[in-house]
């Protein structure tokens, strides 16, 4: 049975199955870090297709065939699972945090938070499945190669991030953008410095459009400012991908995906 309140949390274990680029892991890894959770991490390798293993898919992911999933050991030996980022992350928040560290804090008004969450919306909808590589290799290969899977991408990830630009500037007032890294730390602005959803979604998607080659402080300040604050915090150091266990040295660009030959 699963826990009903916080006084009983830390009797569960908590096991995260995930892949070390996959950004919708690296937002979860970000909070349980910010919780100073203890959990097991369990590498499922996306490219070696390890995702669409019967053991992981069927007996874990739901069918999904997706990470992150959050495994939860109660003491009576039962086992609840979890997956989507969002959804374990909103868990983690109502399960293990205090008042210092929730990511709906009372002392920011709901509409800060609202507009907070549209970020993580955009990011977690209107982006991060459109620059995935399965995605952009089905373009690819279903258009014959009429059509290019990354940049179909790109096209997502500026499009979304300045939408995301437009939010966070419209928090954060008449910031002059010589200022803005020191100005803008978390994306609710400076009148509410406190780490909101929209924080931990913008890290690993910033993450993502650099390697996408995308000029994020010249197109976006404001984003920048946020992310440029983010990663020097201990909670993004720990989570960052090249700091896990199943990292891997590979060209930091997003390559094409495979071009579909044409029958001559």
């Amino acid at each position: 049975m699963s826990p009903t309140n916080k006084d009983n949390n830390n009797k569960d274990s908590l096991t995260l199955y995930t892949y070390w680029r996959s950004s919708c892991s690296y937002r979860v890894r970000i909070y349980l870090s910010h919780l100073s959770i203890p959990y097991t991490s369990v590498p499922i390798h996306l490219v070696k297709g390890q995702q669409k293993e019967d053991t992981y898919s069927k007996n874990v992911n739901y069918g999904m065939s997706q990470v992150p999933t959050l495994a939860i050991s109660h003491p009576d030996g039962t086992v609840s699972t979890l997956t989507q980022s969002l959804a374990i992350i909103k868990y983690l928040d109502l399960t293990y945090s205090t008042p210092t560290t929730t990511l709906t804090p009372s002392s920011v008004p709901p509409l800060v938070l609202a507009k907070s969450a549209a970020i993580a919306e955009i990011i977690n909808s209107g982006i991060q499945p459109l620059q995935n590589f399965t995605t952009m290799k089905t373009i690819t290969t279903q258009s014959g190669g009429a059509m290019n899977g990354r940049d179909f991408g790109k096209d997502a990830i500026l499009k979304g991030l300045s939408s995301v630009e437009s939010i966070i500037k419209s928090l954060h007032g008449d910031v002059p953008h010589c200022d803005y890294t020191g100005a803008v730390r978390h994306c609710t602005g400076p009148s509410y410095p406190h780490l909101t959803i929209g924080d931990i979604c913008i890290v690993p998607q910033v993450y993502n459009a650099k390697r996408f080659d995308v000029d994020v402080g010249d197109l976006y300040p404001y984003l920048n400012g946020v992310y440029e604050y983010m990663v020097g915090l201990r909670i993004v150091k720990e989570a960052k991908p090249e700091s896990q266990g199943d990292a891997q040295v590979v060209d930091a660009q997003v390559q094409p995906p495979p071009e579909k030959k044409q029958k001559t």
